[in-house]
C-alpha cells in the first residue's frame, strides 16, 4: 500500500519533465506507485468507455426529444396565429352586430 493516496495532479507532477523512456524509468516512483497509477488509468479508461456506451444509448432519445421541441415551437406559432385570426374575426362579427342594422 502506498504511503499516500495519489491524485491525478500528483501523478502528473511525478512525471512532469520526464522526456525519454529512460528518464521515466528513473522517476521517483516505486513499483507499487506505478501499479496504482496503472490501476487509476484503467479505471478512467473503463469510465470513459462506459460513458461513451451510455451516450450511444441516450443519443437517439435525445435527438427525438430535440425534434419534438422544435416541432412544438412551430405548433405554438401556428396556435398563436390561429388565436389572433379567430379573435380578430370574432371582434369584427361583434362590431358588425352592434353597428350595422339589417
Amino acid at each position: 500500500m502506498p504511503d499516500k493516496d495519489y491524485t491525478l495532479a500528483d501523478m502528473l507532477d511525478a512525471t512532469h519533465g520526464v522526456d525519454s523512456a529512460e528518464d521515466r524509468r528513473k522517476a521517483n516512483l516505486s513499483e507499487s506507485e506505478r501499479d496504482r497509477i496503472h490501476q487509476k488509468l484503467d479505471e478512467l479508461r473503463d469510465m470513459i468507455r462506459d460513458h461513451i456506451e451510455d451516450e450511444k444509448q441516450i443519443a437517439p432519445a435525445l435527438n427525438e426529444l430535440i425534434a419534438l421541441w422544435r416541432a412544438s415551437k412551430i405548433i405554438a406559432v401556428f396556435i398563436a396565429g390561429a388565436a389572433a385570426l379567430i379573435s380578430t374575426t370574432w371582434a369584427a362579427v361583434v362590431w358588425i352586430k352592434e353597428h350595422v342594422r339589417l
